[in-house]
């Protein structure tokens, strides 16, 4: 993971945050999971797989991934099971990945493996439940979407601490 997603972490800590990851997920699991999907996962996606497997600040809303390296498990938070839900109940084309699965408020953010970019990343989309609609607008990569939720994160817990 990069330098600021790691600062990030830590100033998200020293506000009393705890952070609940999966644990990292072995070469073999991500490798069974991009066979399952049939595509190979951008490089910072596998990093951040690579390095906490998943989960977040609330693992359950946290980052989808990989539980205790079962990467066919559906189980809630996992990449595999978090899109072969949408998938299957809302329509989600086979083209994306849920790499947060989103709640009531948001939708459910995705790699979107039909628009390569540079690198062999995917960019992040937005999966809009009601339209089905994929945002046109997105991140470029996992990267630069997991450090804008982690800044968006840090914004809303000082937002709620007493000054």
């Amino acid at each position: 993971m990069t330098p600021r997603v790691e600062q990030l972490i830590a100033a998200i800590e020293s506000l009393g945050k705890v952070f609940t990851w999966y644990a990292p997920a072995t070469e073999a699991s991500i490798a069974a999971l991009e066979q399952a999907f049939g595509v190979r996962l951008p490089p910072s996606y596998r990093a951040f797989l690579a390095r906490y497997g998943g989960g977040g600040i609330r693992a359950w809303k946290g980052i989808s991934g990989i539980w205790d390296n079962d990467p066919l498990t559906p189980n809630l938070g996992t990449a595999y099971g978090d899109t072969m839900r949408m998938r299957a109940e809302r329509g989600m084309p086979d083209h994306l990945i849920v790499i947060a699965r989103g709640d009531e408020h948001f939708p459910p953010m995705c790699l979107d493996t039909s628009r390569p970019g540079p690198e062999e990343e995917y960019p992040i989309v937005a999966y809009f439940l009601m339209s089905r609609r994929i945002s046109t607008d997105s991140y470029a990569n996992f990267t630069e979407y997991f450090e804008d939720d982690l800044a968006n994160s840090m914004e809303a817990i000082r937002e709620t601490l007493p000054e």
